[in-house]
């Protein structure tokens, strides 16, 4: 097994997404290689405005057997009475067998079939490259504004040129000795990292540290329209420099060869342009920097234009925005997100000032949707809101939290930092998912338009991590009155409405916790029991996982089985004190009583240790009850009680989780 080596230089294109670009052109070599039957062990590429590297590794010389199968007639209609087989088979064997292939009967739904088994031909690599590069160019699907026009093309298989011929394009002369220093000057064009430090070092030496903070991201899109490029500085009017920064970041997004600079830890109004100047005129340089002041200019007269309105009053103005179709307008969402952001902090019993941020935060949150600036950049909404709220001397509190409802969009992003940030993302998303569901654009199946998925795993995370012992239950219930009293509730049935929504809920949880890597019987018990209380349930599950193995848990469990197992169902009736006649059921009933106190107190504690051993506390008292006292009773008020007794144990038990899942 070898190396397979194939180039591809075109003239210069702009890709409208170079993440786009990379995936087809990965997805299509793939499926391509699979299609012709080669097994490889990796795959690199590179790829750039101009060219197009592939290097993979360890491909067999020859494709691997394949057995293909071909499906006939049915046997009971290509055979006779007699089992002789008709002219229906004689056909589809002179049609389908040829000199390779044996016929065979396979069953099928419980219908027997005839079958051709054929070898496919396995062919040599110089046969299929040619093949392989075509449809490469032809099948790739890229968006761009120009034809690929190919200009030369390298292929070669464990340092041995391939003959290729493309669009009239012969593959480019190569000496096998040189392929090693061929396969060197390939890595070299794949290995970004390499390429991104070699950046980084001529931005140090001519920039030093008065770069403003510049991400990788930035970095590799320089790379990738501008290889190997140089640094030309250039400035704008310093007017401009009253723009936050991440307007004029956000205009400058289609120029990602510009790095903006700083000067004592502050915006200046200089800047240094990433290009292959050895190829530019200087003209071309100066219309370049012309093109970029130009933009900004433009942000700062949009900018100008916004602060010069109040920025509360478009709250009122939010009556003329719909929010989704059937769902009424962002006015009304706002509304609802207040109220539903009032009773989370009423939950967690936080009191002033957060509760006069946060519903401040939640009038002002859409309100940046009404500006010129969020209309031009709609990647702003929320940045914007913060900074013309603190224009307009609203509370710090208030403009951070305004920018960070939005938290996380991906899941890549940060969290909100700040409890008003976080009581805002949670009720806006909550406010959005029980919309959808209600009027039947959720739950997402293939497509998510309005983003359910990453918005319920927003909320999931949000919760737990900023440790808010709510119920989710109480909040998406008080969601749908919410809706109800917009007279927008699409799903009439609310009991419907609320388990479809908690249904989901629960599987998003559980694979949020499948993917940090938690044992599946803990997943489980965690997931199966009522509490709706995600931080909790979180808790419990860590707490879980550390005890897997202990031998607590396997008494728990122990217990829980033996109690659960003469059940006869999961109705809890009242205990009777009347009908506790054995020392043992009296025992138990006194311990569990007082357990129960106890339990319930550490679990608002958040002591879940000490929870857990309330719960072993039963141990002795419920094996006394099963040893000494017969529960199935001739005596059907004394049997009731004696169950009674045992479903209220078990009911204690499922609080914390469902036992019988681990």
């Amino acid at each position: 097994m070898s190396n397979l080596i194939l180039e591809l230089k075109f003239d210069p294109i702009l890709f409208e997404s170079q993440g786009e670009a990379y995936k087809a052109f990965d997805n299509t070599i793939r499926v391509l290689l699979k299609e012709y039957r080669l097994d490889y062990k990796n795959i690199e590429i590179y790829l750039d405005s101009q060219h197009f590297f592939l290097i993979v590794d360890k491909v067999p010389s020859i494709q691997h057997q394949k057995i293909e199968l071909i499906r006939g007639p049915q046997k009971n209609l290509a055979t006779t009475r007699c089992g002789k087989r008709n002219f229906m088979y004689k056909k589809f064997e002179e049609q389908k067998k040829g000199k390779d292939g044996y016929v065979t009967i396979k069953t099928e739904n419980n219908n027997q079939y005839f079958y051709v088994e054929k070898k496919l031909e396995c062919k040599r690599i110089n046969e299929i490259i040619p093949s392989i590069c075509s449809r490469l160019v032809k099948e790739v699907p890229l968006t761009y504004k120009f034809p690929l026009i190919i200009k030369s093309i390298y292929a070669s298989y464990d340092g041995e040129p391939i003959k290729v011929e493309l669009n009239g394009l012969k593959n480019e002369s190569a000496i096998p000795e040189t392929s090693k220093k061929y396969i060197e000057r390939a890595k070299e064009h794949i290995d970004l990292e390499a390429k991104k430090q070699q950046l980084l070092f001529q931005i140090n030496k001519s920039l030093g540290d008065n770069c403003y903070p510049y991400s990788d991201k930035l970095l590799k899109k320089s790379l990738f329209y501008t290889n190997n490029p140089n640094l030309y500085l250039g400035r704008f009017d310093q007017v401009f420099l009253d723009l936050p920064v991440e307007i004029i970041t956000e205009a400058l997004k289609y120029n990602p060869n510009v790095i903006l600079l700083k000067q004592d830890g502050k915006l200046t109004n200089r800047y240094g342009i990433l290009l292959k100047v050895s190829s530019l005129l200087d003209a071309t340089i100066e219309n370049i920097i012309i093109e970029i002041n130009k933009k900004i200019q433009k942000a700062y007269k949009i900018y100008s234009d916004d602060i010069e309105k109040d920025f509360a009053k478009n709250t009122e103005e939010l009556k003329n925005l719909v929010f989704i179709e059937d769902l009424g307008t962002m006015y009304d969402k706002v509304q609802r997100v207040k109220h539903i952001s009032l009773t989370i902090v009423d939950l967690l019993e936080i009191g002033e000032p957060i509760s006069t941020f946060t519903v401040k935060g939640a009038e002002l949150c859409k309100n940046d949707l009404l500006t010129k600036m969020v209309s031009v950049h709609p990647s702003l909404h929320g940045e914007i809101g913060k900074h013309y709220s603190l224009l307009w001397d609203e509370e710090p509190e208030v403009a951070q939290g305004i920018q960070e409802y939005l938290y996380p969009q991906k899941k890549e992003d940060q969290l909100p930092q700040t409890m008003v940030g976080s009581i805002l993302s949670i009720a806006d998303k909550l406010d959005t998912i029980v919309g959808c569901f209600s009027s039947d654009h959720g739950p997402p199946e293939s497509s998510d338009p309005f983003r359910i998925k990453n918005k319920t795993d927003a909320v999931i995370k949000i919760t737990y991590q900023s440790h808010m012992n709510i119920s989710l239950k109480r909040l998406i219930n008080l969601s749908i009155a919410l809706y109800e009293s917009f007279h927008i509730l699409r799903q009439k049935d609310k009991d419907t409405l609320l388990l479809k929504i908690m249904s989901y809920f629960n599987r998003r949880f559980k694979l949020l916790l499948a993917r940090k890597g938690f044992n599946e019987g803990v997943i489980k018990s965690i997931t199966s029991n009522k509490n709706t209380n995600l931080t909790l349930n979180y808790e419990k599950a860590e707490f879980l996982q550390t005890k897997l193995n202990s031998d607590d848990i396997k008494v728990a469990v122990r217990i829980y089985n033996r109690v659960n197992n003469i059940l006869l169902n999961d109705n809890i009736e009242k205990i009777e004190l009347e009908f506790l006649k054995d020392e043992a059921e009296k025992k138990l009933f006194e311990n569990l009583t007082y357990c129960k106190n106890q339990y319930y107190d550490n679990i608002e504690k958040g002591e879940l240790e000490q929870a857990f051993n309330q719960l072993l506390n039963l141990q002795e008292s419920i094996e006394k009850m099963f040893n000494q006292t017969y529960i199935l009773t001739d005596d059907v008020a004394v049997k009731k009680n004696r169950l009674a007794l045992l479903g209220a144990v078990k009911e204690l038990y499922l609080d914390f989780c469902d036992f019988s899942k681990l």
